[in-house]
């Protein structure tokens, strides 16, 4: 292995530091059965031939000597070496960045296509890794295809890079994603298509109906990959994959765990974030919740970024304007973005914040959505002390706190949902209702609060309103039973008798228990004489 080393003159090239003489020494101490040694040796060819991104002229020669130490079936860290080989040809090649290499004439630059010439030598450079690359791609296709354990999830990854060939490439991926038993190697193959989307590829198509028929893990990662190539025209249904991706998340932090055996990534929330962060406002608002209960726990601090990005495009509709009151979801989202202190160490993150108009310091947000630090706790301390109360039926009581709480702790959901449930209570129900709009407009998805507001909505008579309110509950939860009864009793109340005994027939048919007290409620007074009204309400054995 590695004979031909000497044939290159490599004295006469360059990497980071000089002379590239000391590459052929440090490829074949990638080859020893020491595995510190293969480490050291692979940091330190990360360190020269590829240092913070940059490639050399040694780089492209010492390719093909990577492809032969991957291919060896003996050899220690075959997914890292192939790894230092996407890095060669791609850069940073995660979801956040879009390629830097193309087929020498033009160069896809940050997601942004430029002509090759604009960037000097170092494009040069990057094509001669990819011409180095080229003879390997038919080896790699193999290794996919063959679900290779040790390199079949990287090699994905090396074969991403070839955009030009997409041609080739992505059907034969395409197919494999449909019969790999394995989540992650699925994974690694729905990134590598979405980045060979272009003239000879259609990704956006494939990972459509992928997105679609996928379940769990590799079903958000479809969406994912989606997102990334559509962004602001991100389709409703992909849109609800990614919040509930965050929110698959927050139930399992487990999925950190697994999604960091992906090469290039920014852990899954951070991932997701980035993404959620490229999509329209309208569209990113359900994902405020899911993402700001991931900043009340613990995040990367690279995962950061992309979270922070994800979080600010789903409070902010627009940049904002100093001297104007901020809006909920806006607050909401600097709430949340106040309780992790990583947000506050990432410099890039002041970018971020710079593009909605927001300073970049942690007193100066406290100072603007008026939270001192230890408002944060004060709220919490309030909630804690205002569900006893509530339990006890001392609602009066509890109200005040949980009003508290939604001031200090606006980004969690239980604060808002139980100032609009005492509210109710107390019969203040246009109060109740002006405040789980407000709570809506935050935690878009919460049935909760769409019951809370249909519930108050019909205590005041406004019936089209009330209608309105379930179905939009019923939109992220279709068997709801409250919401079901709710929204059929509004419409008998219009006197919309077909859509009312459809109601009832949908909430039965979610809870067979609510055929007694459909039958005696006033509210379906209009349709009580009717045969179908009855045979509905019937115990199914009479």
């Amino acid at each position: 292995m590695l004979e031909r080393l000497n044939e290159v003159a490599w004295e006469n090239l360059e990497h980071a530091y000089g002379s590239a003489k000391d590459v052929p020494e440090l490829l074949r101490k990638l080859a020893s059965p020491d595995l510190e040694e293969f480490k050291r040796a692979l940091h330190a060819l990360y360190g020269n031939i590829y240092h913070q991104g940059d490639r050399y002229s040694a780089s492209p020669h010492a390719i093909p000597f990577l492809f032969e130490l991957a291919w060896s079936p003996g050899q220690k860290g075959r997914s890292n070496v192939l790894q230092l080989i996407t890095s060669l040809l791609a850069g940073d090649c995660g979801i956040r960045n879009g390629q830097t290499l193309n087929d020498g004439e033009r160069v896809l630059f940050f997601g942004r296509e430029v002509a090759a010439e604009e960037f000097g030598d170092a494009a040069r450079v990057w094509f001669e890794c990819y011409q180095a690359a080229l003879p390997y791609v038919d080896s790699l296709l193999d290794v996919v295809e063959s679900g290779d354990d040790a390199i079949g999830l990287p090699a994905n990854y090396v074969l991403s890079c070839f955009r030009p060939l997409a041609g080739k490439i992505a059907p034969r991926i395409l197919a494999r994603v449909r019969v790999e038993p394995y989540d992650d190697r699925k994974m690694a193959q729905l990134f590598a298509l979405h980045r060979l989307h272009g003239p000879a590829f259609d990704a956006v198509s494939a990972l459509s109906a992928l997105s679609a028929e996928l379940p769990g893990v590799a079903g958000t990662m479809a969406a994912l990959c989606l997102a990334n190539l559509t962004r602001e025209q991100t389709s409703e249904a992909v849109c609800g994959l990614l919040a509930a991706g965050v929110r698959a998340i927050n139930q399992d932090p487990k999925l950190e765990e697994f999604y960091a055996w992906l090469p290039f990534n920014e852990g899954f929330a951070g991932d997701l974030g980035h993404v959620i962060g490229r999509i329209s406002h309208a569209q990113a608002r359900r994902s405020l919740a899911p993402l700001g209960r991931i900043l009340s726990g613990k995040v990367d601090i690279v995962a950061s970024m992309g979270v922070a990005s994800g979080t600010l495009r789903a409070g902010f509709a627009a940049p904002y304007r100093p001297g104007t009151p901020l809006a909920d979801g806006e607050r909401t989202a600097l709430a949340a973005l106040l309780t992790n202190e990583e947000v506050w160490r990432v410099t890039n993150n002041h970018y971020t914040f710079k593009s909605y108009g927001l300073p970049f310091r942690h007193d100066d947000i406290a100072k603007l959505i008026g939270i001192d630090p230890g408002d944060a706790a004060r709220g919490e301390a309030a909630f804690d002390q205002a569900m006893p109360l509530a339990q006890e039926g001392r609602v009066s009581e509890a109200l005040p706190l949980f009003e508290e709480a939604v001031r200090f702790r606006p980004q969690v959901l239980a604060a808002w949902l139980n100032v609009a449930w005492a509210m109710g209570k107390l019969e203040r129900y246009a109060e109740a209702a002006a405040v789980a709009t407000r709570g809506l407009a935050v935690f878009e998805e919460s049935t909760q609060l769409s019951s809370e507001l249909a519930g108050a909505l019909i205590a005041l008579k406004r019936y089209p309103e009330c209608e309105a309110a379930a179905a939009h509950g019923l939109r992220y939860a279709d068997n709801d039973g409250y919401l079901l009864y709710t929204r059929a009793c509004a419409n008998a109340l219009m006197g919309n008798t077909r859509a009312a005994l459809e109601g009832v027939r949908l909430t039965i048919e979610a809870d067979p228990q609510a055929r007694a007290e459909i039958a005696r409620d006033p509210d379906f007074d209009s349709l009580k004489t009717l045969a179908e009204f009855q045979a509905l309400i019937a115990a199914p054995n009479s």
